[in-house]
């Protein structure tokens, strides 16, 4: 008993391997003594703090194999526990945990363990069978598991949390956290690229009543449900933020993508109507007036309001970008379809020139020249043009449009069939 003291005193005043001799020795040296299981027990708690981990499962598999009746053989358990969890022995720890919940689930004992293992029972989905010594109740473990997975999620560890995430979902359906577990579980799927689970889960929080997600949800599945080009699926989303939209670019938002679904549905008054409320609206940003001016100058178009349709156009084109290139060549349209060839060459140059990189507007607007020489019967400028098509562009489908466009001039060269005259 005094060399057991000492050693205790050994490890009160730091010295924690001279403990650990102390103890070896006394087991060695007393094999038959009652304080073997407790000198044992000690000298693991120690090696345990030394970073001495096989050393110290040794010590306490000697206990609970050597000596299962013993009063430290719980407390033996919770070390045992303690160490497979720091070894990550996953199943080992498991093994002592599920003999502590069995075996001594009303001591004390219990809640030491399961604040030693709980992050491995919240990641295997094990919450749900704690014995009655861990002394937490239902809402509780509830609040933990949802916690531990807030905190992944936080933390960026999006692999994790989407896995801890879904285990909170199956166990608590209409939980506390249900909602908000499934927003995270979205954020997180996106941003792992799973975009239809992600959208998936934003939807899960939209079927809810509104709630603080809803907002963020419904952008978010809008955007989505847009970017593949799912129209019935990006109105829906776009109507539920027009309603719910606290944040005024949100409401931005909303409108511009109600203006682009209703037009390309071709529902273009709607369209329309979404148009004119964006660039009403004195709090839109310049980029986002820009594409307001955009598709309402495409609507106008449509409709044939040409002075409505050349100001949306022409603010557009000046702007620049992939945008401003179509506008151009919407211009240049516009022009020709009103035989105002002089003007439908300065603006096809225009686009030609200023807008060069955008190979598919460049090509529309190349195309639309030859069509211009045809109409004022420039066959010479028409032709070269034509073949300048054939010999630089690669796109197959504006080359079978040049091709047709030189057959139709050479029919026109030719004349009219003096057969077909007689007739």
């Amino acid at each position: 008993y005094a060399r057991y003291q000492y050693a205790g005193s050994l490890g009160l005043g730091g010295n924690l391997a001279g403990q650990v001799d102390a103890l070896f020795a006394l087991v060695k040296e007393h094999p038959k003594s009652q304080l073997v299981p407790d000198a044992r027990c000690e000298a693991a708690r120690a090696l345990i703090e030394l970073n001495r981990l096989d050393e110290a499962q040794k010590e306490l598999d000697a206990v609970l194999k050597g000596y299962p009746n013993s009063p430290r053989t719980k407390h033996a358990l919770v070390d045992r526990c303690l160490v497979a969890a720091k070894l990550g022995r996953e199943e080992d720890a498991l093994a002592a945990w599920d003999r502590i919940r069995t075996e001594f689930g009303n001591d004390q004992v219990a809640a030491d363990a399961f604040y030693v293992i709980e992050p491995l029972l919240i990641e295997r989905g094990l919450l749900d069978n704690l014995p009655p010594g861990v002394g937490i109740g239902k809402d509780e473990i509830e609040g933990r598991l949802f916690a531990s997975a807030q905190s992944l999620a936080g933390e960026g560890a999006c692999e994790k949390a989407t896995v801890r995430l879904g285990e909170y979902i199956r166990q608590y359906p209409e939980g506390r956290h249900t909602v908000e577990a499934h927003f995270m579980l979205a954020e997180c799927l996106a941003a792992l690229g799973r975009a239809d689970e992600a959208r998936a889960a934003y939807e899960r929080v939209l079927a809810a009543p509104a709630n603080e997600f809803s907002e963020a949800a419904a952008a978010a599945a809008a955007t989505l449900a847009w970017n593949v080009q799912d129209l019935a699926g990006a109105l829906n989303h776009y109507r539920t933020l027009e309603q719910v939209a606290i944040l005024s670019e949100n409401l931005l938002e909303a409108r511009i993508g109600l203006m682009r679904c209703h037009y390309l549905v071709g529902e273009p008054e709607p369209a329309r109507g979404y148009a004119d409320l964006v660039l009403a609206d004195s709090r839109t940003p310049e980029d986002i007036r820009r594409v307001a001016l955009f598709w309402r100058g495409k609507l106008r178009f449509d409709a044939g309001e040409r002075d409505g349709a050349v100001a949306d156009l022409t603010a557009v084109a000046s702007f620049g970008g992939a945008r401003g290139a179509e506008a151009q060549y919407l211009l240049a349209r516009m022009a020709f379809d009103r035989a105002a060839y002089t003007e439908t060459e300065d603006l096809v140059f225009a686009l030609i020139d200023g807008f060069s990189s955008y190979d598919a507007w460049k090509n529309k607007g190349f195309l639309l020249l030859v069509r211009t020489y045809i109409a004022q019967q420039d066959y010479f400028q028409a032709r070269a043009t034509a073949e300048s098509i054939l010999k630089y562009v690669t796109d197959e489908a504006v080359r079978e449009e040049a091709r047709g466009l030189l057959a139709e001039i050479d029919s026109a060269e030719r004349g009219p069939n003096p057969t077909q005259e007689a007739e």
